[in-house]
């Protein structure tokens, strides 16, 4: 007789094992992959909010404080487990003490499941905000499954090693054959090492669960924070490679002109018969060559619109975080206009940093004029189609007040100016796009 609670039957006297318990919980983490997915989905196909009355959302605090009970309990009973494993311990106790651990795995999913569908579908958390908490609820289960793991270890372990003590030593002609000594030390050899090692990984796993329970009471529940998280980190990456092209920058010039990727792809192919260490050398030779003459020329116009391009990510990060968005009259729609909007300058930003590495990669990975032309407009029709995105987006309850933000009208202004002077270095000593499209 047991009751039914999500995907499993819990036993009334919580007699179930460690591995069974390790089974359900994983079965909880991809249910709340596979929920995420599903609400963020349904969110990207209808684009609109669903405003019914059975539709009301959680206020993220309220949330957090509820998730955060759940997994505090959790975590004490996860840790309870972690020391009583390594001592003497019936099975009753054992049974409740799992018995709880897998009820509260189990409301911890299910709540972050009805809590992410609502609030994403009441449109009040957007997919940073969805994706940031499966992140941590998610790695909380995690932790904890793993700690699981290796109670069950020293639990087997234990066994092992009180049985082989009751069992007389059997001896040579009796049935199953007489067991080599060699044999027996390597057993017990493998499970001591075994044992130990669980031991000694109980303190840091469960140091994790806790650490996840950390995260949950930090993460960020609103949209504005959330995606100011991402938007600093591939601000970092874009920072990276203007700083690798002015290393690149500082490195002496080659007198002779370099050659493109494909070029020394058919020297090399020449040159085959060549022994290996001369190959380590030249490959050595090769990562330390500075750029050419012509590669050299571009850079400071180069340079020029990375940093444009770091400037507008930076200066996207300090209008989004000082920027004061207007709800009145706008709800319920102006969430979910928003999570959109802040979305979308997150995928933007984030193809920033993909397209700047292009671009850079084409001068220090010596792959040619052609090359540059190529990632050089991309990267220049991606910016401006940033700063459309930015300024003048079509939810004025989101982007209006930017549109009188002095700031924003400045940084336009300064981005435009940026593009247009690397432009006037730059295409000068780049083919033309018919040049490069024949």
């Amino acid at each position: 007789g047991g009751r039914k609670m999500g995907r499993w039957k819990v036993s009334a006297e919580g007699r179930i094992g460690l591995r069974t318990l390790s089974t359900n919980i994983t079965q909880q983490i991809a249910l709340v992959h596979s929920t995420t997915e599903s609400v963020i989905a349904k969110q990207r196909a209808s684009g609109t909010v669903d405003v019914s009355a059975e539709i009301k959302d959680v206020p993220a605090e309220e949330a957090r404080a509820q998730l955060v009970r759940v997994a505090e309990i959790l975590s004490h009973t996860a840790t309870k487990l972690s020391v009583v494993v390594q001592d003497e311990i019936d099975d009753k106790e054992l049974a409740e003490i799992i018995q709880v651990i897998e009820q509260r795995a189990l409301e911890l999913s299910e709540m972050y499941q009805i809590m992410v569908a609502v609030n994403v579908a009441a449109g009040v958390w957007g997919e940073s905000v969805a994706r940031g908490l499966e992140k941590v609820v998610s790695g909380i289960l995690d932790s904890v499954n793993s700690l699981m793991s290796a109670c069950a270890i020293l639990k087997r372990e234990k066994g092992a090693t009180a049985s082989s003590k009751k069992k007389p030593t059997s001896k040579s002609g009796t049935k199953g054959g007489p067991r080599s000594k060699q044999a027996a030390q390597a057993q017990a050899q493998e499970q001591g090492v075994s044992k130990e090692a669980a031991s000694v990984g109980l303190p840091a796993m469960t140091g994790m669960v806790w650490e996840g329970v950390k995260a949950l009471q930090t993460v960020p529940l609103d949209n504005v924070t959330a995606v100011l998280v991402d938007l600093r980190k591939w601000s970092a990456m874009v920072k990276d490679a203007v700083d690798e092209l002015q290393a690149a920058q500082n490195q002496p010039t080659t007198t002779t002109t370099t050659k493109t990727t494909a070029e020394q792809k058919g020297a090399s192919d020449d040159n085959d018969d060549d022994e290996d260490d001369d190959d380590d050398d030249d490959w050595d030779d090769e990562e330390e060559e500075g750029l050419s003459e012509e590669e050299a020329k571009l850079v400071p116009g180069l340079l020029t619109l990375l940093r444009c391009s770091h400037g507008l990510v930076s200066g996207c990060i300090n209008l989004i975080s000082t920027a004061t968005f207007t709800v009145a009259g706008h709800r319920p729609t102006f969430f979910h206009d928003q999570a959109a909007w802040l979305h979308q300058v997150l995928i933007h930003t984030r193809d920033t940093s993909k397209y700047v590495d292009d671009l850079a990669a084409t001068v220090y990975g010596h792959e040619g004029p052609a090359a540059t032309s190529e990632q050089f407009d991309l990267l220049i029709g991606h910016l401006r189609s940033f700063l459309t995105l930015l300024l003048r987006y079509h939810a004025p309850a989101v982007t209006g007040n930017l549109q009188a933000n002095t700031k924003a009208v400045k940084m336009e202004e300064i981005v435009v100016m940026m593009i247009t002077n690397s432009e006037q270095s730059v295409r000068p000593l780049l083919p033309s796009a018919a040049a490069t499209a024949s």
